[in-house]
């Protein structure tokens, strides 16, 4: 299965698109401080622990097309199940958007990976 992420237009991984474990989310607050609230294809608030609360890619990319304005984005979570993880660089861009030199072999360590900018 071949998919696209709607929000970000970047190609997913067939292992990750394969997967239940996509919601949708826009920016909201949480303890005065900015974030990405996650929500589900019915547009109820989801949990990043609740994977009763997490769809099918197709499915929730479909919720995201059809209200492309009502949404910031679409996003996978990981599981203790899943064989996956994430690393996160916060601040790794300049302000013309290169990666910064702290940043570079991190980077090169993951290079061969699934890889994006996050808001």
């Amino acid at each position: 299965m071949t998919a696209t992420n709607p929000g970000t237009g970047i190609r997913v991984p067939d292992d990750l698109s394969e997967r239940d474990q996509w919601v949708l989310w826009r920016h909201g607050q949480r303890d005065g401080k900015p974030t990405k609230l996650p929500y589900q294809a019915n547009g109820k608030l989801a949990s990043s622990t609740d994977p009763s609360t997490w769809a099918g890619h197709e499915e929730v990319a479909a919720t995201y097309r059809e209200f492309p304005k009502h949404w910031s984005g679409v996003g996978f979570v990981f599981s203790p199940e899943d064989p996956y993880c994430g690393v996160d660089l916060d601040d790794c861009l300049s302000e013309a958007g290169e990666l910064k030199k702290w940043a570079q072999p991190i980077i090169g360590t993951f290079a061969d990976s699934y890889m994006e900018v996050s808001p």
